[in-house]
């Protein structure tokens, strides 16, 4: 509600000048702090989980592996969330964790794939492995839809016309 940063809204009081619109929000309606990172966590996970646990598996092609890895990967987020927000881009940081986790796997098995720069072969295995949208796969990849899209057309060129 606009009113509410002015002071006027229906939990009143004037911003304090070093806090912001989240905390404010914590602070008028008597959220602990705690239990809104935890809800954020959540929250992110429950929309990246499936994507991050699906590339490690095509990836290692070995579905126990690739839950194994995705699952160390969510404990290392979980452990440095607030690290994680502190990155331009939360997803893209959450990214790196899983890319370098399965590409630094000693059971990955080598492909074609291995001679593109990283970023090129996930947005490849996002898009024809596990069969995500180009507007999800950059969700996921933590890009804007056109950065991705120009780093997936390094890949996979636009037809002819």
């Amino acid at each position: 509600m606009i009113t509410a940063k002015y002071g006027g809204g229906p939990h009143g009081g004037t911003p304090r000048a070093d806090e912001s619109c989240a905390e404010r929000t914590v602070r008028t309606q008597g959220m602990d702090t705690e239990a809104v990172e935890s809800v954020a966590r959540a929250a992110f996970r429950a929309r990246f989980e499936p994507a991050y646990r699906q590339f490690a598996v095509v990836s290692l092609r070995d579905e126990g592996a690739g839950a194994d890895v995705a699952a160390a990967v969510w404990t290392q987020i979980e452990q440095d969330w607030a690290g994680l927000l502190a990155c331009a881009s939360t997803a893209g940081c959450a990214w790196q964790r899983l890319s370098s986790a399965v590409h630094n796997h000693p059971r990955r098995p080598r492909s074609a794939l291995d001679e593109l720069p990283r970023p090129a072969a996930d947005a490849f295995l996002l898009r024809h492995r596990v069969g995500l949208e180009a507007d999800r796969a950059a969700e996921a990849m933590g890009m804007e839809s056109a950065a991705f899209e120009s780093l997936y057309r390094t890949v996979v060129p636009r037809p002819a016309a």
